[in-house]
């Protein structure tokens, strides 16, 4: 089977990740797949935040969850927010702010099709990585997110969409479920 075929077809996200941090070169792939992304009229509007620091990672899990008590109301949201024990990140030794210039049409295509190549690419390294929209709610579409791009020098001009993480796993994934059926119609 072609590899990029595979890596499409076996990759899962990851919840458990080993404490072994990513070597810099793979880290630097994965990198550097997001930046080769398509993207409208060729504007590139992403934005990059890598933080392989352990302590810094946690810190951004308790201050989005204390960021999410300040401004949700969403019962199930809350519950999580509260859970001392959550960690939105799942322990995972890098965490990759990707943020978008929102002048462009397609700044969100765009942006998903760089994580896209970055989970690809992660996976034919063998990295385990996880798209993670919770943060969204918790933090990047709250007041808090202003403070959240000072401490982390988020250019003014560019917005947090979403986070990634990756790492090695520290378990073998499972087998992905069955497509849903009845989604595609060719015409001739």
């Amino acid at each position: 089977m072609n590899e990029v075929i595979r890596c499409i077809k076996v990759r899962r996200s990851c919840r458990s990740f080993s404490d072994e941090p990513l070597k810099q070169n793979e880290l630097e792939m994965i990198i550097e797949a997001g930046l080769w992304a398509p993207s409208g009229n060729n504007k590139q509007p992403w934005y990059f935040t890598v933080i392989r620091n352990k302590n810094t990672i946690e810190k951004i899990n308790e201050d989005a969850k204390t960021n999410a008590l300040k401004y949700l109301t969403d019962p199930k949201r809350l519950s999580i927010a509260k859970n001392k024990d959550f960690d939105l990140f799942y322990e995972a030794p890098c965490l990759v702010i990707v943020s978008a210039d929102m002048k462009s049409g397609t700044a969100v295509a765009d942006c998903s099709a760089a994580i896209q190549n970055m989970l690809l690419a992660a996976e034919s390294l063998q990295i385990g990585s996880l798209w993670n929209g919770i943060i969204r709610r918790f933090w990047f579409e709250t007041p808090g997110v202003e403070k959240f791009k000072t401490i982390y020098s988020i250019p003014e001009e560019y917005t947090p969409l979403f986070a990634v993480v990756f790492g090695y796993s520290s378990k073998n994934t499972s087998k992905g479920p069955e497509r849903r059926l009845n989604t595609v119609n060719y015409y001739n």
